[in-house]
């Protein structure tokens, strides 16, 4: 009697249409940034799809995208915003190249008029993901300078995925000549062509490498100090990022530091990240990123620390190489 009686409510609500309203309005969404409220709407807009993104499972989260968000016409005014629609239409063929990265470095050239799009990559560039990325590389120029600090020599600094080695132009280790070698490795020669062309008076060496040819072939160069990869992780299997770390830290020299950055679950930009820029990453907590180092082997680490930034947007995990003293 119970079930019929839930059917027949069931029923009556399907039939008189009172189901819940659509997740989010984008129709009225929509109207407020042409009208002109454009940091107030898209701010909106952001906050509705983190919320909609957290509240469903993957498959109706995908299914949004592709059967609302991403055939409403609010994905045409989205992507006027330059920064946006480079992110979607992925013009090097992948997702988060360097010129994407360079957007959200102000090293790329953004629109100066006071048009849509540019009001709205005013918004989108300085949201938490982008901010993010800035406080990343300001950490990465920092640890070189650090190191070679501390160092009596000058030390040899591996860049893996090093986009356009942005984090050069802050370090002022690289430019007062206290770096012996920066060696950068990307799989994009394009990006590797503009590293070459900003930075050549520095002694950054580039080199054509990817992922999967570290794996299967190992580095062709070993012996630094300072191992890093800004952004690779992110798009990373724990397992394939395991085998990495092992890799990379295996070319340390004694005392020798990989540094290993991630996002963090919860970024409050995820689902405009993904429904309107198509660029999925692969979320880790602080415990999952240390996991990734988890296959090197204890007798050859003399330590380990991870922090996270102010708004625990990224998490920060660096492991130090035993040195010859204390493995004695």
């Amino acid at each position: 009697m119970r079930q019929a009686l839930e059917y027949l409510l069931d029923f009556s609500s399907r039939a008189n249409g009172s189901n819940e309203k659509p997740p989010i309005d984008l129709g009225e969404l929509t109207e407020r940034i042409e009208s002109g409220d454009v940091t107030e709407g898209v701010a909106e807009l952001v906050s509705q799809l983190s919320h909609h993104r957290a509240r469903t499972n993957t498959d109706e989260w995908r299914r949004f995208i592709g059967e609302e968000a991403r055939v409403h016409p609010i994905r045409d005014v989205l992507h006027s915003d330059p920064f946006t629609n480079h992110a979607y239409s992925k013009p090097r063929g992948y997702p988060g190249d360097a010129e994407l990265l360079d957007y959200m470095y102000g090293a790329a050239a953004a629109p100066k008029d006071n048009s849509l799009g540019a009001r709205i990559s005013v918004y989108t560039t300085n949201a938490q993901a982008p901010t993010a990325v800035r406080h990343r590389r300001d950490v990465i120029a920092q640890l070189i300078d650090s190191t070679a600090d501390e160092m009596k020599r000058k030390p040899r600094v591996l860049s893996l995925a090093c986009g356009h080695l942005r984090e050069a132009g802050l370090a002022r280790s690289l430019w007062a000549g206290k770096v012996g070698e920066l060696v950068a490795i990307d799989q994009d020669e394009a990006a590797l062509e503009v590293i070459r062309r900003d930075y050549e008076q520095l002694p950054v060496k580039t080199q054509v490498g990817s992922v999967k040819q570290i794996l299967v072939r190992g580095l062709n160069d070993w012996g630094f100090d300072l191992i890093y990869a800004a952004g690779l992780f992110d798009y990373l299997s724990q397992p394939v990022g395991r085998r990495l770390c092992d890799v990379l830290f295996a070319a340390l020299n004694p005392g020798g530091q990989l540094l290993v950055p991630n996002f963090m679950p919860g970024i409050k930009d995820v689902g405009y990240m993904e429904a309107f820029m198509d660029w999925f990453l692969i979320y880790r907590t602080e415990a999952q990123v240390r996991d990734l180092t988890s296959g090197i082997p204890s007798f050859e680490l003399s330590d380990i620390s991870s922090w996270t930034d102010q708004r625990k947007n990224v998490v920060y995990v660096l492991a130090r190489k035993r040195n010859v003293l204390q493995a004695r």
